[in-house]
C-alpha cells in the first residue's frame, strides 16, 4: 500500500497539486472517504481549468494585438 501511495503522491506533485490538497490525500483512508477526495481533486480540477480559461484569453489579446501590427504594415 505504501507504494501505491508514494506513487500517487509523485503523480499530485507532478501535476502542480498544492500541499494541502495532498495533505489531505494522505491522511486520508481511501476506501473510507473515496467520494470526498474526488470531490477534492474535482474542485483542484476546475480551479485549474479556469487558470487555462483566463491564460488562453490572454494569449488571444496577445494574438489580436499582434495580428493588428501586422495589418497595419
Amino acid at each position: 500500500m505504501v507504494e501505491k501511495t508514494d506513487k500517487n503522491i509523485l503523480k499530485m506533485e507532478e501535476c502542480g497539486c498544492r500541499r494541502d490538497i495532498i495533505d489531505v490525500y494522505t491522511k486520508t483512508d481511501e476506501k473510507e472517504n473515496k467520494v470526498g477526495m474526488i470531490q477534492t481533486f474535482d474542485k483542484y480540477r476546475q480551479e485549474l481549468q479556469g487558470e487555462i480559461d483566463e491564460d488562453c484569453k490572454s494569449i488571444d489579446n496577445i494574438d489580436y494585438l499582434i495580428y493588428k501590427i501586422e495589418k497595419k504594415k
